[in-house]
């Protein structure tokens, strides 16, 4: 996981981990109306450290995210309608603390690769969390991603891997679905056998492929078919794509999970 401490209100990076779109790759700062479907989550290893990932909701009392977003925390704060990943009193920006019993992960085993096998999760949100009309909702796919079809991923996080700055505000990148085919050749030692288990590839339309955070959602046209997983720094050092959880593969769980119909 990648871990960060929180100094008064700055935000200060010190793993090797989480990078979000940077701007040599055409990444742009995202309306904060149209993307009220994220939230920014911090999920709390200790009261000193904790991982800093995104997540959409997916009904007005559930959000999803990847599961090694939340797994092994102590709790997480959910923010709320966040654009300004630094700013906790942005305005209408609400903080919510979920504890361990209302996170929902899917449980899984691949022997190679755990973090990235099945890595899906839910938060319930608290009783004390009020819809707001200015709030959107990310809507679940009704059938499987399309190769080549074009959307965008959403998040925070570093503008460039050799420095510390994060992203002030929320961002956006475009990138489209690649072959499984083209997926497996670029990872050939993830455990592959039986089929993907959940997880594709999406790949930038051109330049760099470092995209967001981990937990960052895939969308096209409103609807979420992925989550960033895995690939990060094979895809900000190099050509690889980025490894995604596929949303339709887990789609039965999820709905049954997030008591959704």
């Amino acid at each position: 996981m990648f871990k960060f401490v929180l100094l008064v209100f700055f935000i200060i990076y010190y793993s090797d981990g989480c990078r979000v779109i940077e701007q040599r790759a055409n990444g742009v700062t995202t309306d904060r109306d149209d993307t009220s479907f994220l939230v920014l989550l911090e999920g709390f290893i200790t009261f000193d450290e904790k991982v800093l990932c995104s997540g959409v909701f997916i009904s007005q009392k559930y959000i999803l995210t990847t599961g090694h977003c939340v797994n092994g925390t102590m709790f997480v704060n959910v923010h709320v309608y966040a654009h300004r990943l630094r700013d906790v009193f942005e305005d209408k920006r609400s903080i919510y603390r979920i504890e361990k019993e209302n996170l929902i992960i899917r449980n899984a085993q691949d022997p190679q690769h755990e973090d990235v096998f099945n890595d899906i999760a839910l938060i319930k949100m608290p009783d004390t969390f009020v819809w707001k009309d200015y709030l959107k909702i990310a809507n679940l796919p009704t059938t499987d991603f399309v190769v080549g079809t074009e959307g965008k991923t959403y998040g925070w996080g570093l503008l460039s891997y050799t420095d510390d700055h994060a992203a002030g505000l929320k961002q956006e990148y475009s990138l489209r679905f690649i072959s499984n085919a083209d997926c497996h050749e670029a990872y050939p030692n993830l455990f592959w056998d039986n089929g993907a288990y959940g997880r594709v590839c999406i790949k930038a339309l051109s330049g760099t492929n470092c995209v967001s955070d981990n937990g960052s959602p895939f969308m096209v046209n409103g609807i979420v078919y992925g989550f960033q997983s895995y690939g990060q720094l094979e895809a900000c050092d190099g050509d690889h794509p980025n490894l995604v959880q596929d949303v339709f593969y887990h789609l039965s769980w999820i709905k049954e999970n997030a008591e959704i119909q």
